[in-house]
């Protein structure tokens, strides 16, 4: 786990060994408050030990970018602390899109009582000043990595917390991605998110998991790998197309598509796009000499 400063009042914590995670801890005047809380209890016992050094037990508010497991679950001691988060993150962690990506140990834990009561929850629909401990803080719904994504905006020190909106460069995977003839909402919101980041011209600006860089830089190295993705898939996917409507086996182009779905995750870097692109073409060409020799048949 590391710690870095990143001014007199926000601390980041990033988690090397799981995809590089980040939790945000905003010490206000009169407390913590902490954006995201990775997956597991055991990565967020760092935060709680920093908690702890400056004599807090829990924070003020717990603020949630998205629903997605390994933001949400870290932090088993919510009792009693006010949770802040988009309307669908709400209804997805306490409905069933959450729970079907659980452990057991993860179930019995929401099934028992984990979330904070409705007392103690907050809803933001489109745009939430969030006034706590002394401090302003803005949180926006953009709907760019995930339909209730949130950034989060601390206008006194122009920085944004900007969840996996954006990702830093030492990150593995980019989302979302996958075989496409057009544009989905979702890519198309992930390039709105950019420009409304831009328009807040922040001075730092927090990835959901990486490391801070400039936050041109980080906008500029997003929009590469969002073209990129855009440019890799739209050129897979007519491929799978040309293939299947030129009298390939029924069933194949599902598969492939399914194939390259589950890989398209651990995919950003050209080279990593270029081998996949490569292996699908060769199996691609493999089918298409066995259909052409009669060895597959429709």
């Amino acid at each position: 786990m590391r710690t870095h400063k990143l001014n007199e009042r926000v601390f980041l914590f990033m988690d090397d060994g799981h995809h590089h995670e980040n939790v945000v801890v905003i010490w206000t005047p009169s407390g913590p408050v902490v954006v995201d809380s990775f997956r597991f209890p055991s990565q967020f016992q760092a935060v709680e030990e920093h908690m702890r050094e400056r004599g807090c037990s829990r924070p003020l508010a717990q603020i949630f970018t998205h629903w997605h497991p390994n933001h949400t679950l870290g932090n088993r001691n919510l009792a009693g602390t006010r949770v802040v988060a988009q309307r669908l993150t709400w209804e997805f962690m306490l409905g069933g899109r959450l729970a079907g990506q659980l452990g057991q140990e993860e179930l019995q834990w929401m099934q028992g009582g984990g979330w904070p009561g409705p007392e103690d929850r907050k809803v933001v629909e489109k745009e939430l000043n969030l006034s706590i401990g002394g401090m302003s803080l803005r949180l926006l719904h953009v709907a760019g990595h995930t339909a209730d994504s949130l950034i989060v905006q601390i206008p006194e020190y122009r920085l944004v917390i900007a969840g996996d909106n954006l990702v830093g460069p030492e990150v593995e995977f980019f989302f979302p991605s996958g075989p496409t003839r057009k544009r989905t909402p979702e890519l198309d919101g992930l390039a709105l998110v950019y420009r409304h980041i831009r328009l807040l011209a922040p001075k730092i600006v927090v990835p959901g998991h990486g490391w801070v860089l400039p936050p041109e830089e980080m906008l500029s190295l997003n929009e590469h790998r969002l073209k990129s993705v855009l440019r890799r898939s739209a050129e897979i996917a007519q491929r799978l197309l040309t293939w299947s409507e030129s009298g390939g086996p029924e069933g194949f182009n599902e598969y492939l598509i399914k194939t390259w779905l589950s890989q398209a995750n651990a995919c950003v870097t050209m080279d990593e796009q270029e081998a996949l692109k490569e292996s699908v073409g060769r199996v691609l060409n493999q089918l298409g000499e066995a259909f052409a020799h009669g060895v597959l048949r429709e």
